[in-house]
């Protein structure tokens, strides 16, 4: 995946929202022109291998979910005999109360995270792999919902998660979801906001004074 690197962020949440509500995928990928923005993280003493860096959900291009085992999927193929219409496609292979709650727990992590680099970015979609044992998943993620990959296995179609990330470097950044029509305000601009924000919460604070 040439021009991004993917780096281990998964003990270093994303705190810039306030430590309530953080998130820390367990990788991320940033595009190597805005990796000097993004703070590097503290490995253990004599740690070796991946790059650390912070989690920075205002400059992640593509996130990576891992869990250990292939059953905590919390999607589910329907087999060929099944009707789409009437599959459950969510948590339906959860037949505990406390592994439905598990499931539950980890869907809504991996959604939380789409929904973090939607609000810090301009875009229009983001794409994230899941991984769950062997078993690996494409989702794209849009203000709609989600469209997820059936899924394969990293052992016997590893090419296939390979062959994601070359495309996924050589596609254009309106196809990997990023939003182009939206520019830098000029300064004249930037006054009219902040004038029409200020007057705005002095008509919610100070309602009397305006008045009169």
């Amino acid at each position: 995946c040439p021009k991004f690197q993917f780096c281990n962020t998964s003990n270093h949440a994303d705190t810039t929202g306030g430590e309530l509500g953080s998130v820390k995928p367990d990788i991320c990928a940033y595009a190597e022109d805005h990796l000097q923005f993004v703070a590097s993280g503290k490995t253990k003493k004599g740690g070796k291998g991946t790059k650390t860096k912070v989690t920075d959900m205002s400059y992640v291009a593509l996130f990576i979910e891992v869990k250990r085992a292939v059953n905590d999927d919390f999607f589910v193929d329907p087999s060929t005999d099944n009707d789409r219409a009437e599959w459950m496609f969510i948590l339906s292979n959860y037949q505990s109360t406390k592994r439905k709650e598990i499931g539950k727990n980890n869907l809504g992590q991996t959604v939380n995270y789409a929904v973090e680099a939607c609000k810090r970015q301009h875009r229009h979609c983001i794409f994230s792999i899941s991984v769950s044992g062997s078993s690996i998943r494409f989702i794209r993620w849009d203000r709609a919902g989600a469209i997820v990959s059936e899924s394969f296995s990293a052992h016997e179609h590893p090419e296939l998660l390979c062959e994601f990330l070359w495309r996924f470097a050589h596609i254009s950044d309106a196809d990997r979801g990023y939003d182009l029509t939206v520019e830098h305000a000029e300064a004249k601009d930037e006054l009219a906001f902040r004038q029409a924000i200020t007057t705005h919460l002095r008509a919610q604070l100070y309602p009397t004074i305006l008045d009169n």
